[in-house]
């Protein structure tokens, strides 16, 4: 089911765990369907660095967890859109998400989460030619 109210988010948080390259489709998409939102987007530690990015994040959370849900909850985010790698959890920085109270949580999961994606869609299937970010955003209602 995709998430209907993408027009009240104000900030948004984008944690990526996956290549560039991988991402940028999936940034564009975000940048055409959500003008008005301010984007934040974070490098996971398993993520190359993100190129001439204008709004990557300069300071990012601490790699302490308990740092990272202050940092997050200071920032005040409306939502976040975890892009997790290929056979990789978004469930580690979900958490961290749903510990610092951020209510829109969304990424995709083959596996069972409970509540800690508050929308969670399935990965694109492996022989489908498709960016699995672009995928996501599909599923949750953009793009």
């Amino acid at each position: 089911m995709p998430f209907e109210d993408w027009s009240t988010l104000r900030r948004l948080l984008v944690w990526s765990a996956d290549s560039p390259k991988a991402l940028q489709p999936a940034l564009e998409t975000l940048h055409q369907a959500l003008p008005e939102t301010a984007l934040t987007v974070l490098e996971s530690p398993a993520a190359a660095p993100i190129p001439n990015l204008p709004q990557a994040c300069p300071n990012a959370p601490p790699n302490d967890p308990l740092q990272a849900v202050q940092w997050l909850q200071q920032h005040s985010f409306d939502g976040a859109i975890i892009f997790s790698a290929p056979n990789q959890s978004p469930y580690p920085l979900a958490y961290l998400c749903y510990l610092a109270g951020i209510p829109i949580r969304i990424g995709q999961s083959q596996e069972f989460g409970g509540k800690v994606l508050s929308h969670c869609y399935e990965s694109p299937d492996p022989l489908e030619d498709v960016n699995p970010h672009v995928h996501l955003l599909r599923a949750a209602g953009l793009g």
